[in-house]
């Protein structure tokens, strides 16, 4: 019935009785109706099908299925990077659990939801990141503003503090990058050029370049 019914309803309720893994890749594999083999994928346990539909099936429905059932992490990572549907990248990124997969995919994802996908699932393993890109991206990225704090206070780049201190609009991040800096072209950047006023006090309190800090303060006057 599950292979032969010529209605896909009555495929897909008899596949759902299925445990046979070489009938059910079959059907998998060969049905026509998209809702039937995605049925299918649901009851696979074999890998090597699995990460065939999730490479190759037609349907991204069926993909996301077979994405939602893998383990291995070199295919899951190669999915994250090359499907053609954001949802179905996202679905590999959450499965993600290796550290370089996940760090590739947060530095050179171009869709902005993958990349925070990784950049979020990353936030999780702080505790373990040295890589001062990874430690930059997290902090203006991650949707937890705890994490992008926690992220900022372990740098020690100063060209990537000063970026932070003066691109997050948020001043929990910001403060914490500005107590960071010590380099006083850096420190005199963001005294300048910050829209937070908090940002350009912060700098300004590190500030030791007296002509800096008069421009500082007739710009300041100025805006006023």
């Amino acid at each position: 019935i599950a292979e032969s019914d010529s209605d896909p309803k009555i495929r897909e309720a008899a596949v759902a009785r299925l445990t046979s893994q070489k009938i059910l890749a079959d059907i998998a594999k060969n049905d026509f109706a998209p809702d039937v083999r995605a049925a299918a994928v649901v009851r696979l346990t074999d890998q090597k099908v699995l990460a065939h539909l999730a490479r190759k099936d037609s349907d991204s429905d069926v993909r996301k299925a077979a994405v939602e059932k893998l383990a291995d992490q070199k295919i899951l990572a190669e999915i994250a990077r090359r499907d053609s549907d954001s949802d179905i990248c996202q679905t590999a990124v959450r499965k993600l659990t290796v550290e370089k997969f996940l760090s590739d995919i947060a530095l050179n994802a171009s869709d902005s939801a993958i990349h925070k996908a990784a950049i979020n699932k990353l936030a999780y393993r702080l505790g373990r990141l040295a890589d001062p890109k990874i430690l930059a991206a997290i902090a203006l990225n991650a949707s937890d503003k705890y994490a992008c704090k926690t992220a900022t206070e372990k740098l020690t780049d100063q060209e990537a503090l000063a970026d932070i201190a003066q691109s997050d609009s948020d001043w929990l991040v910001c403060g914490a990058a500005v107590n960071r800096v010590t380099d006083q072209e850096f420190l005199a950047a963001i005294a300048r050029n910050s829209s937070d006023p908090r940002v350009r006090k912060a700098a300004i309190e590190k500030l030791a370049d007296q002509k800096i800090l008069a421009d500082a303060a007739l710009k300041d006057s100025e805006s006023e």
